[in-house]
């Protein structure tokens, strides 16, 4: 097998979701090393390294990390490590699905549908706008969930989607959405928090509902619901953050940084009750005019309200006070009552705050927040 592998720059839209299969299947079938980053990114093709050559010893597929916080860094991952993801899946749904693909396939959350649908011999479903510069609109989504549980039920098979919670809010916002979603066997919804009233609305209208908990560098979600899926386990050091053992693992980063065997996250948890819960980022932590202030749990407090629609809380560098927390929300609440809220939070810490209403919260091209456009607010 040759220590190189080919790149593959992906459009929007379907005919980059077709790209990704057929590169898919090359990985397995030709044992082709690939990676798959987006059309005209510069930051992603620097990323992978494309002269350098691959650490792994067998086919591997080459992935960006969203670089939602910064700038992305390319993964390998091997074939191994992703069959096991896709076999634990299965497992732990029960069943092979008909897939909904509705995220960018340059991401591990959406290229993950059509990797399971390949591995299981079915043909996904797959969003016109998938891959696009990031919209989302649920009433026309709404023809692509009744399809997935048409194409399952023909089948005699489950039918899957996997979301970010963005899509999830909006499907929510919309009755002929929340009744097509929830025709779906299974709803997987990572990338992010689930404010608990959506959780709350989705579920009482019969979704089931699977949050997953995993990323570029596990191949994917590889906790559902708090469990871990089998053959994966976690331990957590003295700051709380999580460290996965997993065979689902990738080998290393690009800049040959290594993954396997036991990969430190940059999350926060602790398990409660046997179950993984996610505290937030190790860097949430940030020290505020001599005060460490929990950014995460800020946030968790703001989206846990009805009269917000989705909230991001970053920490913007100030060379008087070390770092201003920037609220950023979209909603019908005032700045005056976020910031009466976000006060009562920080236990009364006369620390400065920067608050943004905003019609709606800056985008990655993956659906997630981006946390550095924030942070210029």
């Amino acid at each position: 097998m040759s220590e190189h592998f080919r790149t593959v720059q992906v459009p929007a839209g379907p005919g980059g979701a077709f790209a990704a299969l057929e590169a898919i299947h090359e990985l397995f079938e030709d044992e082709q090393s690939v990676a798959l980053i987006p059309a005209h990114s510069p930051e992603s093709l620097t990323a992978i390294r494309q002269h350098e050559p691959i650490h792994a010893d067998e086919p591997t597929l080459i992935l960006c990390t969203s670089g939602s916080t910064g700038v992305p860094r390319g993964v390998e991952l091997t074939v191994t490590a992703i069959g096991e993801a896709a076999a634990l899946s299965a497992m732990a749904l029960g069943s092979q699905s008909v897939w909904l693909a509705a995220l960018p396939v340059t991401s591990i959350g959406g290229l993950n549908p059509l990797i399971r649908s390949a591995l299981a011999g079915t043909a996904p479903v797959i969003w016109d706008g998938i891959g696009g510069a990031y919209s989302f609109e649920a009433e026309e989504f709404t023809a692509f969930l009744d399809a997935t549980a048409v194409a399952a039920k023909k089948q005699k098979l489950s039918s899957a989607v996997s979301l970010v919670p963005t899509q999830l809010h909006r499907i929510a916002e919309r009755p002929e959405a929340l009744a097509a979603l929830a025709a779906l066997d299974y709803v997987l919804v990572g990338g992010g928090a689930v404010t608990p009233a959506i959780a709350d609305r989705v579920q009482s209208s019969g979704v089931n509902l699977i949050r997953t908990y995993g990323s570029t560098e596990t191949s994917g979600g590889i906790c559902y619901n708090g469990v871990e899926l089998e053959e994966v386990s976690f331990e957590f050091d003295e700051d709380q953050r999580v460290i996965v053992h997993s065979p689902t693992l990738a080998v290393a980063y690009r800049d040959g940084e290594k993954i396997a065997p036991a990969w430190r996250s940059s999350d926060r948890g602790q398990l409660i009750d046997g179950a993984l819960s996610i505290l937030g980022r190790v860097d949430d932590i940030r020290k505020v005019a001599g005060h460490n202030v929990d950014l995460r749990r800020l946030e968790h407090q703001l989206e846990s309200t009805n009269e917000i629609r989705s909230v991001a809380v970053v920490g913007a560098d100030d060379d008087e006070y070390g770092c201003v927390p920037v609220i950023a929300y979209s909603g019908e609440m005032t700045e005056s009552r976020v910031e009466e809220l976000a006060r009562e939070t920080l236990d009364g810490l006369g620390i400065p705050l920067r608050i943004r209403k905003l019609d709606s919260l800056p985008m990655l091209t993956n659906g997630k927040p981006d946390r550095v456009r924030i942070s210029q607010l």
